[in-house]
């Protein structure tokens, strides 16, 4: 019995990991489309994330950037969605023709393709590249997304999004302190051991 209890139990965290597994997968692809599309949050150059060291901060503005592998995608629609919203419950194609927004979320969009030569976060690899900025002021301290829709002539292409966070401050690694502290603890020694020693002689 407690045998297949624990099989029980394993094959349902099994299928809880393949299944965010797929759900985040297709976030990143856009719904598992089989054009190459995604976005990037980017500051001062700083391709955003949510892992150490990867935060934005508050007080910049932030670039929305998107690459999609087509050479015919003329529109580039980019949603700043604040934590909490479920991402997944929204059609986002449907507000590009000025469908009422959820709360907090905001949308700027760009006709204007630009290269991709160059642009950080793997955007390099695509064929046609968008921009547009979010001013420092549509930011607070928290988690954001990223929600990007690539069309063509009104007809989308594809869809991407991204998370990141946004601090109030640049976050030191603990690494960095706990170097800076080891140094300074052993030039405290040093110096009293140097002290010491010019007082016996």
């Amino acid at each position: 019995m407690v045998m297949k209890s624990r099989l029980y139990i394993g094959a349902l965290l099994t299928i809880a990991v393949l299944g965010a597994a797929l759900t985040a997968e297709v976030y990143a692809q856009g719904g598992g489309s089989t054009i190459n599309a995604k976005v990037r949050a980017i500051q001062d150059d700083k391709v955003l994330g949510t892992g150490p060291g990867e935060e934005g901060v508050v007080g910049a503005n932030i670039d929305c950037v998107g690459g999609v592998d087509s050479t015919t995608a003329n529109d580039f629609h980019c949603f700043l969605v604040p934590e909490g919203i479920g991402i997944g419950t929204i059609n986002w194609p449907s507000l590009i023709g000025g469908g009422s927004l959820p709360s907090g979320v905001k949308m700027l969009s760009s006709t204007t393709p630009m290269s991709c030569d160059g642009l950080p976060g793997g955007l390099d690899t695509n064929n046609t590249c968008f921009s547009v900025t979010f001013p420092a002021s549509d930011f607070t301290v928290g988690e954001w997304h990223f929600v990007a829709v690539f069309t063509e002539n009104g007809n989308v292409i594809d869809l991407a999004g991204i998370d990141y966070k946004v601090n109030s401050f640049m976050v030191i690694p603990e690494l960095f302190i706990g170097s800076i502290g080891l140094a300074g603890s052993m030039l405290g020694t040093f110096y009293l051991y140097r002290r010491r020693s010019v007082k016996e002689e």
